[in-house]
């Protein structure tokens, strides 16, 4: 015996759209940069690291099983989001993740205090979650509820 069932048709309107007008939130969503300067601008640690460097290495936007290096190996890649990796070959051989500047953890806690105090049952349900923290990140610095100094995009991002 078969059953025909009709599924209801939910749709969620969320008040969140994908595109939220948060300059930090940029850094979220940030790409893998093609060339070294354009990961430099966007990556102001990138240049840190790369000036305590005595060798620099080669900068490629992309790492495949197909790229040749040769004997010696010293190349940078980004992984996204404003991550890289360093390998380097040689005497030591060199595997090193280059992320941004981890956040002080008494910032972190004030930032997700700051965030819960903002939670409604509504964003429980809706949304995506990204979206969602960022944009009551948003709301909580606009909101005076976060007296941060310094690039709060770094910060959204732990």
């Amino acid at each position: 015996m078969r059953f025909s069932l009709k599924i209801p048709n939910f749709k969620i309107s969320s008040p969140f759209k994908r595109s939220i007008e948060i300059e930090e939130a940029k850094l979220i969503e940030m790409g893998k940069p093609n060339t070294l300067e354009e990961a430099i601008n966007q990556c102001p640690y990138l240049k840190e690291y790369l000036d305590k460097l005595k060798n620099k290495p080669i900068y490629v936007s992309a790492l495949s099983y197909s790229t040749k290096f040769g004997e010696q190996v010293n190349v940078i890649y980004p992984l996204g989001r404003g991550i890289f990796i360093h390998i380097e070959t040689g005497e030591k051989r060199l595997y090193n993740v280059i992320e941004p500047p981890k956040q002080d953890q008494k910032i972190l806690e004030e930032v997700e205090a700051s965030i819960a105090l903002l939670v409604t049952n509504k964003e429980k349900i809706e949304g995506n979650k990204t979206d969602i923290l960022i944009k009551l990140f948003g709301e909580a610095l606009k909101k005076g509820k976060l007296k941060l100094k310094g690039d709060t995009g770094w910060i959204l991002y732990y």
